[in-house]
């Protein structure tokens, strides 16, 4: 079973004066949307955070985040508040069936208290054991194999903080949490860590042969010297070589044979790889097309055959007669005059009076057939390139065959124990060694050398056949993950965004990475995005992974986000609202910053045409922070606050 993620329920914030003017701040995000209010400088950064750190700590573990300047700590909480050794963050959360609750003191990081819910089992622990119960706890209950598991994915999939990096163009951070997603197939701390193995290997072999130039240079220099001629014609008649030298010596040729072999199959395979990677590609295009074209169909349909029921069937005329005229409801005969207006409106737009859906009177039965027929081709072209993609598969595994009986004649096991000597290090002195020995030397580092690179393409060999396992294993996963992006995405640029997987850049794997891609243009870097499209087609993302955990444990779980609405666009404002309340809708709950801006992002996520049913809990910090001279002296902030509440009909101010 795949990992499950945490649903934050509720926090409490406690001295952490004199940021803010109560003793304790209480966050009751067991809401579906939860806004902290306020404006510059009141604390909304440091709430979100210590949410984060309650949950996992500080980020300051090298195998989370690789960046150092990304890193940080309880430190953080140094200038923000003084006091730290008497301030502490509560965070009481859902792990599938199971409630915790756990503390943290701000001057440690250690668990301080524990508490665990299960049915009707209640345990509490105390500071001596609630640390080491809190992380075995976590990994039993999460289905984690280990605690640093579970603090990678709260740090970089479930918090995203305006100044933090994204995962949408991370390699690493996207294998990495796809794996953990589908951890029912893949040991993703095995393959990372073989991974890690790897480049290791590599690394030692650049080394080696740094070494090997500096001997190669000094066997060079002596050979060319007059004065070395005597010592030459000595060394000619040397036998330094053992017998296992010797023998390694006169199979080098056959070596070198078998392994030139290697190469060319190895080239032939990767030209397989891309043409499998070219057909992968024209297939996922045609299935989406396959997929849009079958919706415009069934809408079609249904269309027509609304339009054709309405003006067709006498008694339903009278039902919404009836609704219009004298607000009668046509299933109940209740009489509303709410929605005698809310039915007039909708027939005004030219929508049903009774869903609200736009019904259109210019579909044909031609309309259907021209789809229909475009649907048939596309299907037929898929088949096809289908069958291509299987024969290409069938010979690439054939190849694979080859190459795997290659590497059985080279005897690979005799490397797979390697270690390089000491001599491997590069700050070696050649001119150290006598002729003699300097040949021998360069011999052997040779055959080191050539030990690595043969070990090196094994172990990419295997490593590159556990991913395209994993992938396949993961495909309909993955075509799901691909699905929920463009919807999210959608709703956020108006246009169709899809993902295109590609090879991300790691030297010796073909692994993927998916990019976004819309307007036809892949956006290979982040470059190639405005500021806002990067944030929110990372956000997208976020909440594609997070809800593709959910359908795999039906555990729903929250995200935690300071929105950037410094750089959003008033046109693009509804379509962040609409992509937040997509994912509310669908179980989830949302905990995010928003500044004091006039039909900003906060309005229109609390508005209460738009609501929708979506329960919503305001933190509001102009009532509890520390306001600077400005903001005490801003009646426009507090206005502006003002009309946020009123929308959201609530009739409270501060923590709840």
């Amino acid at each position: 079973m795949t990992v499950r993620l945490p649903y934050i329920k509720k926090a409490t914030l406690t001295g952490y004066g004199p940021m803010f003017n109560i003793e304790e701040v209480i966050i009751n995000t067991n809401s579906q949307l939860t806004i902290l209010l306020g404006g510059n400088g009141l604390g909304k950064t440091t709430i979100l955070q210590s949410l984060v750190y309650g949950l996992a700590s500080g980020l300051d573990n090298s195998n989370i985040e690789p960046l150092t300047n990304f890193r940080w700590s309880n430190n953080f909480f140094n200038k923000r508040v003084p006091d730290r050794s008497n301030a502490h963050i509560e965070v009481v959360f859902e792990l599938g069936d199971t409630e915790i609750t756990v503390v943290r003191n701000l001057n440690k990081s250690s668990v301080i208290k524990l508490k665990v819910i299960k049915g009707s089992d209640t345990k509490v622990y105390g500071a001596n054991n609630a640390n080491l119960n809190y992380e075995q706890i976590i990994c039993e209950e999460g289905n984690f194999n280990s605690f640093e598991d579970f603090r990678f994915l709260v740090h970089r999939l479930l918090y995203l903080a305006e100044n933090r990096r994204g995962i949408t163009w991370d390699l690493d951070a996207q294998v990495r949490i796809l794996m953990l997603l589908n951890s029912d197939v893949i040991n993703e701390g095995d393959f990372r860590l073989r991974r890690g193995e790897l480049k290791e290997l590599d690394s030692k072999k650049r080394h080696l042969k740094v070494k090997i130039n500096k001997l190669e240079k000094e066997y060079e220099v002596r050979m060319t010297s007059k004065t070395l001629d005597d010592e030459n014609n000595e060394i000619m008649e040397l036998d330094i070589t053992t017998d296992d030298e010797r023998l390694n010596i006169l199979h080098h040729d056959e070596i070198m044979k078998i392994t030139n072999d290697l190469k060319e199959l190895i080239t032939k395979r990767t030209e397989y790889e891309q043409t499998i990677n070219s057909l992968s590609e024209k297939e996922a295009n045609l299935r989406m097309i396959i997929y849009e074209l079958s919706e415009q169909q069934r809408t079609f349909e249904a269309e027509l055959i609304s339009y054709t029921l309405q003006h067709s069937t006498l008694g339903s005329q009278l039902y919404l007669r009836k609704l219009v005229d004298l607000g009668l409801c046509p299933s109940c005969g209740t009489k509303s005059n709410e929605f005698k207006e809310l039915a007039i409106e909708r027939v005004k737009e030219g929508k049903c009076a009774i869903c609200g859906m736009r019904h259109s009177n210019n579909i044909s039965m031609n309309d259907i057939t021209e789809v229909h027929s475009q649907l048939e081709e596309k299907i037929k072209a898929k088949l096809i390139v289908d069958n291509e993609l299987n024969n290409i598969r069938y010979l690439f595994n054939r190849l694979q065959n080859d190459i795997s009986q290659i590497e059985t004649k080279l005897e690979l096991d005799k490397y797979n124990s390697y270690e390089p000597k000491d001599s491997t290090k590069i700050n070696l002195d050649p001119t150290d060694f006598s002729t003699q020995d300097l040949q021998l030397e360069l011999q052997r580092a040779v055959r080191e050398y050539e030990g690595l690179e043969i070990l090196i393409r094994k172990e990419s060999f295997n490593l590159d056949n556990e991913y395209d396992r994993y992938l396949d294993s993961a495909e309909k996963k993955i075509h799901r993950l691909e699905e929920l992006f463009s919807k999210f995405a959608y709703e956020f640029l108006g246009s169709k965004v899809t993902l295109q997987q590609r090879k991300g850049g790691d030297k010796f794997l073909g692994i993927t990475l998916f990019n976004p891609v819309f307007n036809n243009v892949v956006r290979e870097s982040p470059e190639d995005c405005s500021e806002a499209q990067r944030f929110f087609l990372d956000i997208a993302m976020r909440l594609a992974l997070l809800h593709l955990a959910y359908e795999l444990t039906g555990s729903k779980n929250s995200f935690i986000c300071e929105t950037p609405e410094s750089a959003l666009d008033v046109s693009y404002i509804d379509n962040a609202a609409t992509m937040f309340r997509e994912f509310i809708q669908k179980g989830h709950s949302i905990i995010a910053s928003t500044n004091l801006q006039r039909l900003g992002l906060a309005y229109k996520l609390v508005e209460s045409k738009e609501k929708k049913h979506v329960s919503v809990n305001i933190l509001d910090l102009i009532e509890i922070g520390n306001l600077s001279d400005v903001q005490q002296n801003s009646e426009d902030l507090k206005n502006i606050r003002d009309e946020i509440m009123e929308a959201a009909n609530y009739d409270h101010k501060g923590a709840d």
